[in-house]
């Protein structure tokens, strides 16, 4: 999950720069400030997608806000020391202070990181909640960048809900696992709920079997 941290000269640390890249040149003239990163079911990589984006946009000097917006799993959580602060439904329910919630990583002067907090009995209610709209444009008006994890779109609502209010979504799919029944439905409900689709991101491709000689 910290392949552009640890191994920086490695493929996949140069998939994730191509991938800020197309990130950065996806909306001329002025970049997308909020991208919410999701997929159709979980598994698919969408965590390590954000985190890694999130890190390669800071890398080059961004100010760069990782939101985990994944109040069921806490994907990121897991592998950073909150110390206790405020996490996002804690500050959605008045909990928590905004201004006490986000911290900066260790050894990464860009980057901050607002936990996804308690788990509230209503993940999906809590995000439609007008608070979360100000919330984001709040944010806006202190980082450049504002990178959001969010559940798997075909298991619950919370992506969908949030998918109207950010720049642009990018959608994680993995190679050989997802059906592409399952990828059209996701990307109509997006749609339908007025999204900007940036793109779709293959992830866990196996070059052995997906290279040259692959179909």
């Amino acid at each position: 999950e910290w392949a552009v941290l640890k191994h920086p000269a490695s493929v996949l640390a140069e998939s994730y720069h191509t991938l800020r890249t197309a990130v950065l040149l996806s909306s001329a003239p002025r970049p997308p400030q909020t991208v919410l990163v999701t997929s159709t079911q979980p598994f698919e990589g969408k965590t390590s997608t954000a985190f890694n984006l999130a890190v390669g946009l800071a890398q080059i000097g961004r100010r760069v806000l990782f939101i985990d917006a994944d109040m069921r799993q806490k994907g990121l959580e897991r592998l950073v020391d909150t110390s206790g602060r405020a996490g996002l439904s804690s500050v959605l329910t008045g909990a928590g202070r905004l201004k006490e919630a986000p911290f900066r990583l260790p050894d990464l002067p860009n980057l901050w990181f607002l936990s996804a907090g308690p788990q509230p009995p209503n993940p999906a209610d809590l995000l439609s909640l007008t608070i979360m709209d100000d919330l984001l444009s709040t944010l806006r008006d202190h980082f450049d960048h504002l990178v959001v994890d969010t559940p798997p779109v075909l298991m619950v609502t919370d992506a969908t809900v949030l998918s109207s209010l950010v720049d642009g979504v990018i959608l994680v799919t993995e190679s050989q696992v997802t059906g592409r029944a399952s990828l059209i439905r996701t990307h109509q409900i997006l749609q339908n709920a007025g999204a900007k689709i940036l793109g779709c991101v293959l992830n866990k491709l196996d070059l052995k079997h997906d290279g040259y000689y692959g179909s």
